[in-house]
């Protein structure tokens, strides 16, 4: 199978019938501005070298002239032997750009990335910024509150 490099873009529309807001003090109004989403995703699988396929998902949100994009990228990490003796893990995709060839990989693991990338539209500028894990978490009653409306 040949490598196929794909994308693809697509608006969000709101389901308003499931719409679901939670106003905890009855005495204040408050309104609430519906933001443009979209999804934006893309894939480069590889049936035969597996360790250097990649994809990854995005969800953008618009307000104004402002749009925030959080992305999560899955691809692996891939086991080489340094020249100096020993083994590192790299990112796969590195590897596979620096030339490194499937023989040359001793093993190979899962890993994610995730990003967060703001557009300041009226000023022309984009910040990234790196995600770290913070913690791992059981989650609470306001999280499957959360989750159980998707």
């Amino acid at each position: 199978m040949s490598k196929c490099y794909c994308s693809a873009s697509v608006p969000m529309n709101p389901d308003m019938d499931k719409f679901d807001f939670i106003m905890e003090d009855e005495d204040v109004s408050a309104s609430f501005e519906m933001p443009e989403i979209y999804y934006d995703g893309f894939s480069d699988p590889d049936d035969e070298e597996p360790m250097f396929e990649w994809s990854g998902d995005s969800v953008l949100v618009k307000r104004g002239n402002h749009i925030v994009k959080y992305t999560a990228i899955s691809f692996y990490d891939v086991l080489l032997k340094k020249e100096s003796g020993g083994t590192m893990w790299v990112n796969g995709q590195v590897a596979n750009i620096e030339g490194v060839s499937a023989d040359e990989v001793l093993n190979y693991r899962l890993a994610n990335e995730y990003r967060v990338t703001e557009y300041d539209l009226e000023k022309s500028e984009k910040r990234l910024y790196k995600v770290v894990l913070e913690e791992t978490a059981s989650m609470n009653e306001s999280d499957r509150r959360i989750v159980a409306h998707l």
